[in-house]
């Protein structure tokens, strides 16, 4: 039985691997290398996978990709789960309106996905579909925001290097914000990233800091929360800022055009869009 689930660890490992880099093959000895899987392991595992039809081998190259039985799963999956594509509808529109990168993402245990993603390569952050970001601060705040007292804490204790108390309180300030606002809208200032709000802060910690009206800004990320029926952050999305500063009111422009994007995709779906101010 733990040989069987090694093995399906494995296979699974390997579709995350090519989802993760789409634009090339890869050969055995490259997956092998990459995942840190014995070659003649790794050859049982992708012989399985080509016979049933998730992997395809490239007759002279040598070099495996995707199959036709993955794009079905994968097209299943937006079929059973409609906000996704609802959501790459938007993010499309929205790619298009402000020329800026942005993406849909999911949140799964210890890590963020990207499900989907459109737009020239303006950011730094979200970059390819199937590329997974550690779920810790400063990033995924919109998951955190809305999660429970104990997923909050998990996102809190990923940080790296480890958050002091004095640091854990002033995140904890910022998740309260972001739950308020109803968006992340996170900035880099001298270097350090700081969570921007529309409305005075008054935080001693400097994580926290005003969008003042005729400032600049070095826009990371706008990121807000698509809600399920149940009223958690189910998806999340983002549009990257590009390398030079934004203006305050451009960046609020971006951050209001979004929210009422994710608000659509949550109401068109049975979403229960939760109220700003509900504490976890």
């Amino acid at each position: 039985m733990q040989r069987a689930a090694l093995a399906a660890n494995r296979a699974l490992d390997v579709l995350s691997f090519l989802a993760a880099n789409p634009s090339q093959g890869h050969t055995l000895t490259e997956l092998a290398r990459g995942l840190g899987v014995n070659p003649s392991s790794m050859h049982g595992i992708l012989a399985v996978m080509m016979d049933s039809g998730f992997l395809v081998r490239h007759p002279s190259h040598k070099t495996y990709r995707l199959g036709p039985m993955a794009a079905a799963v994968g097209q299943a999956s937006y079929e059973q789960n409609p906000s996704i594509d609802l959501a790459r509808q938007e993010l499309v529109r929205l790619s298009d309106e402000f020329e800026l990168q942005a993406a849909v993402v999911a949140s799964i245990e210890d890590a963020m996905i990207v499900v989907g993603r459109h737009g020239p390569p303006t950011g730094e952050f979200l970059t390819f579909v199937g590329q997974r970001v550690p779920h810790a601060p400063p990033f995924g705040s919109i998951f955190a925001a809305w999660a429970s007292e104990a997923r909050a804490s998990q996102w809190l204790e990923a940080a790296e290097p480890g958050l002091d108390d004095a640091q854990a309180e002033a995140y904890r300030q910022a998740l309260a914000q972001v739950r308020n606002d109803g968006r992340a809208i996170l900035v880099v200032q001298n270097r350090h990233f700081r969570f921007a709000a529309a409305a005075k802060v008054v935080d001693s910690s400097g994580l926290l800091v005003p969008l003042e009206s005729g400032g600049s800004y070095r826009l990371f990320y706008v990121g807000v929360p698509i809600f399920n029926s149940e009223g958690e952050v189910s998806l999340g999305l983002f549009i990257d800022g590009p390398p030079s500063k934004l203006g305050a009111d451009q960046i609020e422009e971006i951050a209001d055009r979004l929210e009422a994007a994710a608000r659509a995709v949550s109401t068109r779906t049975g979403g229960r869009v939760a109220n700003h101010s509900t504490a976890r």
